[in-house]
Order: C-alpha cells, then sequence, then structure tokens
C-alpha cells in the first residue's frame, strides 16, 4: 500500500519531523488489508487530521519514486532530476 511505505519513509527520519506533535505520539503504522490503512498513537490526539494535510512531511510520493530511492541509496530530493506535478 503507497501510504503505508511513505510513513514508513517518515519513521525513517522521524527525528528530522518532531516539529509535528504528532510525531511524538506516533507509534507506528500498518496496512492490514488494501482498503484499510491504521495509523497508531500513543494517546488521543484531536488535530491529527489537520497535521495529516500539511505538506511535508507527509506528501505522498508514488511507488515507483520509492522504488527508484531505494535503488539509488536516497533519502532526499528524490525529484530532484525527475519533478512529478498534478498538471
Amino acid at each position: 500500500m503507497p501510504s503505508k511505505a511513505n510513513f514508513d519513509a517518515i519513521l525513517e527520519n522521524k527525528d528530522r519531523h518532531t516539529w509535528l506533535e504528532m510525531m511524538h505520539l506516533l507509534v507506528g503504522v500498518d496496512a492490514p488489508d488494501e482498503n484499510t490503512f491504521v495509523i497508531e498513537l500513543s494517546e488521543p490526539y484531536y488535530p491529527l487530521l489537520t497535521e495529516l494535510g500539511v505538506t511535508r512531511p507527509f506528501a505522498m510520493i508514488s511507488p515507483e519514486s520509492h522504488e527508484r530511492r531505494q535503488h539509488q541509496g536516497r533519502r532526499r530530493g528524490l525529484h530532484r532530476n525527475r519533478p512529478i506535478c498534478t498538471g
């Protein structure tokens, strides 16, 4: 599931995103099936949906980009040379 891969990448760099309170409460994520995505927090946090709307770090990138990132061993600048736009 693409959203799980995106969150896994964010969690790999959790220390860089601690300016969001949610990152202090984020225990983990899971995708038990193709239609379900679970975000586990250590306690209830009402601004969760607002923080998920923040462009960074929660911008969702394509599975192809994750594969390219892993292949190239990169952690930053995924689309520096090949940007993806909405139109």
